[in-house]
């Protein structure tokens, strides 16, 4: 995997006019190092081929203050790029896209924690698919399981996950999702047991 670099540039220009970038003498000092006070920080690094597996153009950030700045970013890049497995260069494509996707929309770069979850998980991680979307694959998935399993699991999936969390973006799924889930069911329950003690045969027949 490209490990990326640091670098200077400035928006000096010659007398043509034509931006210097990298070529400005002003960006090294005499010994060759990198002069102290002038130009911006910016870091680059290849990116995974595209789905079509055409190269496409690397990664270049710039605006850094600092090169441990730079670094960071230039860090976060190859903490995402290596949460993909080497034996599945379609995650390592999907890693590239959302994070060319998400620099675009909001110039930050995606949550490290967030991708994992999601490729744990068998999400795609450019498509935002609901919790019944992501359910329907998990049954599709599971093909050696025994029978009652399998018929327990639909059970669970239609008369409780679907109903009560099914519209849900998986993505933005929150433990206190799953919790109001839990209480709905519980006074849902509640009511069935108050209606089948009523004395009223037509109220214990709602619930037959």
């Amino acid at each position: 995997m490209a490990e990326g670099l640091t670098f200077k540039r400035c928006s000096c220009r010659d007398s043509d006019g034509k931006a210097l970038g990298q070529k400005c003498p002003k960006l090294r000092r005499a010994d060759g190092g990198w002069s102290y006070r002038h130009g911006i920080w910016n870091y680059q690094i290849e990116l995974p081929s595209g789905p079509d597996g055409k190269r496409r153009g690397p990664l270049r950030r710039g605006g850094f203050a600092t090169q441990d700045a730079a670094k960071d970013e230039l860090g976060h890049v190859r903490d995402l790029l290596a949460l993909a497995d080497p034996r599945e260069p379609a995650t390592r494509t999907q890693i590239a896209d959302l994070i060319n996707r998400t620099l675009a929309e909001t110039e930050t770069l995606p949550n490290a924690e967030t991708v994992r979850r999601k490729i744990k998980s068998g999400q795609h991680l450019t498509e935002e698919i609901t919790v019944e979307q992501w359910l329907a694959e998990f049954l599709n998935r599971k093909r050696k399981i025994e029978e009652t399993t399998r018929r327990s699991y639909e059970g669970h999936i239609r008369l409780y996950l679907t109903p009560y969390l099914g519209r849900l973006r998986l993505d933005q799924l929150k433990v206190s999702d799953i919790a109001l889930m839990f209480e709905q069911i519980e006074e849902f329950n509640d009511t069935i047991a108050e209606r089948r003690a009523d004395t009223d045969p037509q109220v214990r027949a709602t619930v037959k």
